[in-house]
């Protein structure tokens, strides 16, 4: 779900509160992105939707730069979802 000027209007923060609703009740896992100031990701986090990635959080990064930027900010990542291989 792309959040790029996400809460400009009433129809397109209703539209995002139907598509989380149908996500919950599936139990599917809903992934934000264009994330790009504070004011979006907690909007999101408001409504129910945890998991983002955009500029607010960083630019795209390299395998090598992801692996830092993961180790360097794990106390505030939310990776207990994560099942992959580890790093």
């Amino acid at each position: 779900m792309n959040c790029k000027n996400l809460f400009k209007s009433k129809k397109d923060e209703f539209i995002l509160e139907i598509i989380l609703d149908i996500a919950k009740k599936l139990n599917i896992e809903i992934v934000a992105e264009g994330i790009e100031d504070e004011t979006t990701a907690d909007a999101l986090l408001e409504k129910g939707c945890t998991f983002h990635q955009g500029y607010f959080y960083s630019k795209p990064l390299e395998k090598n730069h992801l692996e830092q930027y993961i180790y360097n900010h794990r106390n505030h990542l939310f990776l207990d979802s994560y099942h992959g291989d580890t790093m």
